[in-house]
């Protein structure tokens, strides 16, 4: 049986949610975290990996194996969700700690556990690919703005005929321009905008 305890809702900002459970069954304080999957990994601090059953310290190895995960999925056109948990035995918490899990965000979010990835299809609405297409009949560049990680951007903006299919024939620096993030776009001075 479980008690909500606290929750910190989803923040466009920090792009991740948790919320905190007593676990009356085992006798146990449960934190779940879930989000933007840079935004949860940058928290975590242990993980399973191989071995299901050993808790491990998640290595920077360890990170660029998930990230390539990501990158599979997302360049699927997939939105890429990660989890993450922690636990506390009940009886090791003291009444400064009760305090901190029910308000204090940054000690919740903090060396978690990876639990895993999700990759969610969100289909781009079917009449998009054919209003893109009039646009560009009519001489009008689309641009995409998007708060979804690069690649699974890049794959639906594919998908949708805004950026080609064959960006093999492109060299690098015409792709970093065709798909950048919102921070690299936000870097830009206003010449630089106006030269794309």
């Amino acid at each position: 049986v479980f008690k909500h305890l606290a929750e910190f809702p989803f923040d466009s900002t920090i792009k991740r949610m948790s919320a905190v459970y007593q676990d009356e069954r085992n006798d146990t304080t449960e934190i779940y975290a879930k989000g933007a999957f840079e935004s949860v990994l940058k928290n975590c601090k242990y993980w399973y990996g191989d071995d299901h059953d050993t808790l491990m310290p998640l290595t920077e190895t360890d990170r660029e194996f998930i990230q390539k995960n990501v990158n599979t999925l997302s360049s699927e056109g997939l939105r890429v969700l990660a989890f993450a948990s922690k636990s506390f035995n009940n009886k090791d918490i003291t009444p400064e700690l009760s305090a901190k899990l029910t308000s204090n965000r940054e000690f919740v979010e903090s060396d978690l556990i990876f639990s895993g990835l999700i990759g969610i299809y969100d289909p781009p609405r079917q009449e998009t690919a054919g209003a893109v297409k009039k646009f560009h009949q009519a001489g009008i560049n689309v641009r995409m703005l998007t708060g979804d990680f690069p690649g699974t951007a890049k794959a639906i903006a594919q998908e949708v005929g805004i950026l080609p299919t064959n960006l093999y024939h492109y060299p690098k620096e015409v792709i970093d321009i065709m798909v950048m993030t919102g921070t690299q776009f936000d870097d830009l001075s206003e010449d630089e905008i106006d030269n794309l």
